[in-house]
């Protein structure tokens, strides 16, 4: 996907689609306390901080979201965060998230499900295909690989937001496909919310 893609969205898109996304993030950061609380594991960051791997995001909902938050920022702290990003368009550069400030997100509340779920054992059921099972991050496994396994299960997040994604991109006849790190998002969309 290249060039600059524009979003205007107007109020009832804002409260359909970014509510229902909301839900859906809020079930995910329940289900990662509550497999946290099981092995006693908190997230200061490490030497191998998950803010500087390539993650892909994938959903057009997810992009649409951050640029919502992106969009709360001040006029300075954009600046800045936008001069990151131009700074990483490179797959295979390893530099930290341009939303990254100081260890701390600067969207938060409206980081993607990757950067949700990241660091935990999980497991992945979806039909016609047999479950996975993936480990946790280095950290993690230096921490808590002595405990018995316990594994989140994405499989229920996935699909809800496969289903808010097919929405999404059924209301915006939306057929690219995306694959894009966060510097690559905040270069391609635009989104103008009221």
């Amino acid at each position: 996907m290249h060039g600059l893609t524009h979003f205007q969205l107007t109020t009832s898109d804002c409260i359909g689609l970014f509510d229902r996304l909301s839900r859906i993030y809020a079930d995910m950061d329940r289900a990662y306390q509550q497999t946290a609380e099981f092995y006693g594991f908190e997230c200061h960051g490490c030497s191998d901080n998950c803010c500087r791997s390539l993650f892909y995001h994938h959903t057009l909902i997810e992009c649409l979201y951050l640029m919502k938050g992106v969009q709360e920022l001040s006029h300075d702290r954009l600046g800045n965060v936008m001069s990151q990003a131009i700074l990483l368009p490179d797959e295979n550069h390893r530099g930290m998230c341009p939303l990254n400030a100081e260890e701390k997100c600067l969207v938060y509340d409206f980081r993607p499900m990757i950067c949700r779920l990241h660091g935990l054992p999980h497991e992945i059921s979806l039909a016609n295909r047999p479950p996975t099972q993936h480990p946790g991050c280095g950290e993690f496994d230096r921490l808590c690989s002595s405990q018995p396994r316990h594994f989140l299960d994405r499989t229920p997040h996935y699909l809800a937001l496969a289903r808010l994604e097919q929405d999404t991109r059924k209301h915006f006849v939306y057929s690219q496909r995306i694959k894009m790190t966060i510097a690559q998002i905040l270069m391609t969309f635009t989104v103008e919310i009221p």
